[in-house]
C-alpha cells in the first residue's frame, strides 16, 4: 500500500508547537485545525465543543425525521423511537 499525502494532515497541538512542515515522497502535507478521528471531531485546542454541536444536530434531525413520520405524536410510539435512534448519538 503506498502513502498518499493528499489524504494526510497534520493537526498541531499545544502552545509551544512551532508548526514543522513534514514533505514524505517530496510533498508537503497540508495542515489542519481540526480533525475527525475515530468518528470524534477534535481540534488543536483539544476542545470537544465542535463534536457536541454536531452530535447535537444530528439528533434533532433524527427527531424532526420522527416528528414528520408520525401524524400522531402518542408517546407509546414515540418513546421508543427516541430511545433508539436518538439517544445513541447522544451518548456516542
Amino acid at each position: 500500500m503506498r502513502f498518499n499525502t493528499d489524504k494526510c494532515k497534520v493537526l498541531y497541538m499545544g502552545r509551544g508547537n512551532t508548526g514543522h512542515y513534514y514533505t514524505p515522497n517530496g510533498k508537503p502535507l497540508g495542515n489542519t485545525d481540526m480533525e475527525k478521528a475515530l468518528g470524534i471531531l477534535v481540534n488543536c485546542k483539544l476542545y470537544w465543543g465542535n463534536q457536541c454541536q454536531a452530535a447535537a444536530a444530528k439528533a434533532n434531525r433524527i427527531m424532526g425525521g420522527i416528528k414528520r413520520g408520525l401524524g400522531a405524536h402518542d408517546e407509546n410510539i414515540v418513546l421508543p423511537l427516541y430511545k433508539s435512534l436518538v439517544t445513541p448519538h447522544m451518548e456516542y
